[in-house]
């Protein structure tokens, strides 16, 4: 199982367990934002007090993999049911942007 890295750049909702926002860029160039809970993005114990930003990871499920024109690879992307803010799911990132994560983590 994969998931993605992300920067996590602040407490948002100290609503149980705590919600943060959340930062990714892609292949593209393109920021994304997303909102979720703490859990979902980090197994540190974050707060409103925590000094941000912090890595953070999404997980996800690799849907296909290629080349870009200057020969880095890319992975195309599910987050499931983790969506941006606008509601997008599926991205394009770097292959380094990409963590192998144990299936019951």
């Amino acid at each position: 199982m994969f998931a993605v890295s992300v920067q996590i750049t602040g407490y948002v909702d100290d609503h149980f367990p705590g919600f943060v926002s959340c930062a990714l860029r892609d292949a593209h160039g393109r920021v994304w934002h997303f909102v979720d809970k703490v859990p979902v993005v980090s197994l540190a114990d974050l707060t409103d007090g925590t000094v941000y930003p912090q890595p953070g990871e999404i997980r996800c499920q690799v849907l296909s993999r290629s080349v870009d024109p200057g020969g880095r690879a890319l992975v195309r992307i599910d987050t499931g049911g983790v969506e941006s803010t606008d509601g997008t799911t599926i991205f394009d990132v770097f292959s380094e942007q990409l963590v192998e994560v144990a299936r019951d983590a």
